[in-house]
């Protein structure tokens, strides 16, 4: 936009007496409106969800059992980028505190915050995942299955490397037998039996 002015200096001049100076163009600055830049907050918004899916993903599933190399490799390679742009994140931040208000890319100090709580999160809940759910899911899959257990003639001795077992219809807890102890905690136990009758073996195997 340009302005006139009729009168007075002109590039450091004074009109003379008596002169008729005709109107004179003077430059006024220009207020530009921020740009809402679409791609950038597209990243910040999807890049710390994928982040975060892909880490908790090796974390907790059977990649952490079968392949823990690969596991760790794609770990790894979500922190080398996280860090990469915590980096990057730092310069800018670095030339804001010393005045340097060039138009520098602002969305990286966004986006770097954003990986790191994603990865941070991420790697404790896939960790918290698998130690609690996943390992011994796993480790019970280990293990062999019985179906059909009369628990009044079969001892348990022969049961002993069971993960699951499926007893016979009509197999009940025998609450009248329960017995507990509270140590910090309240810990109760109660024998299986089929129905009313006692075990053929001498003792509740089962409980």
């Amino acid at each position: 936009a340009y302005g006139y002015q009729s009168s007075g200096a002109m590039y450091g001049g004074e009109a003379q007496y008596g002169s008729i100076m005709g109107p004179q163009k003077v430059n006024t600055p220009r207020h530009h409106k921020g740009r809402v830049n679409i791609s950038a907050v597209l990243l910040c918004l999807l890049a710390p969800c994928a982040l975060f899916s892909l880490v908790c993903a090796a974390l907790s599933f059977q990649l952490h059992k079968d392949s823990p190399g690969l596991m760790w490799l794609t770990v790894i390679c979500c922190l080398v980028v996280t860090a990469a742009c915590t980096y990057l994140a730092g310069l800018i931040a670095v030339k804001r505190w010393n005045g340097d208000m060039s138009r520098e890319p602002f969305w990286y100090i966004v986006l770097a915050a954003s990986l790191i709580i994603a990865f941070g999160t991420s790697f404790y809940l896939g960790e918290i995942n698998w130690w609690n759910n996943l390992l011994p899911y796993n480790e019970l899959q280990t293990l062999s299955s019985h179906d059909a257990v009369d628990p009044s003639t079969m001892p348990g001795q022969q049961l002993m490397d069971v993960g699951r077992v499926q007893f016979l219809p009509g197999t009940k807890l025998d609450f009248s037998r329960t017995i507990g102890f509270k140590n910090s905690n309240l810990f109760c136990v109660a024998p299986i039996v089929l129905g009313n009758s006692t075990p053929a073996t001498g003792s509740y195997d089962y409980r």
